[in-house]
């Protein structure tokens, strides 16, 4: 399985967070830099084709991490599966537990795709719906692509311990838990803050 993400000037120490997590034995992951696209959600669309990039580039599982995650726990397989998940099935996320808009249907923070041709199909139709409308959540664009082939794609739905928020609740329909494998710190709320800050300044 290798480990993918990118990441904007604004996100630089996060990802050297997220580097520092994974610096275990056997851990495999390929982090790079990008430009800026101008806005939080147009970065976030083009994520669709750097996963197919890297699904491209090898013949393993590619596991995509926002650049804000943090690993806290050693990832040689994702072991929620009967069977080790590379052979099991073509695609996990985190969907959300409440009934929500399609743009908050799943949490796209960790997602992973196996080296399959359904996978490839499915992520093919996200680049797609990306570039379609690049100020679409990311998140909105998968959930619809993988509706559009929801019989032809085996899918696990991810336990909350590979995506967890920094501040979900105890209590709440998210259910977190106190030893998670990935937490997500939302890096974003913070830096459209500090920007919304300096255009009234400016």
């Amino acid at each position: 399985m290798l480990i993918v993400s990118y990441y904007t000037p604004d996100y630089a120490e996060h990802a050297d967070r997220l580097r520092s997590s994974l610096m275990y034995p056997g851990a495999r992951f390929w982090i790079e830099a990008v430009e800026d696209a101008g806005s939080w959600v147009e970065n976030c669309s083009r994520k669709a084709a750097f996963v197919l990039r890297a699904l491209r580039s090898t013949e393993e599982s590619i596991l995509w991490l926002d650049a804000d995650a943090e690993v806290m726990r050693e990832l040689e397989y994702i072991n929620f599966w009967p069977r080790p998940l590379d052979r099991a099935g073509d695609f996990a996320i985190y969907r959300n537990p409440v009934k929500a808009p399609k743009k908050w249907m799943c949490r796209s923070g960790t997602v992973w795709f196996n080296n399959t041709p359904a996978a490839h199909r499915l992520c093919e139709e996200w680049v797609r719906l990306c570039e379609e409308k690049p100020k679409r959540f990311d998140q909105e664009s998968l959930w619809m692509a993988w509706e559009s082939m929801e019989a032809d794609i085996r899918v696990h739905w991810l336990p909350i311990t590979y995506c967890q928020l920094f501040d979900d609740k105890p209590g709440s329909p998210f259910n977190p838990v106190p030893d998670p494998h990935i937490v997500h710190y939302q890096a974003s709320r913070e830096t459209r803050k500090r920007r919304q800050r300096e255009k009234r300044g400016s």
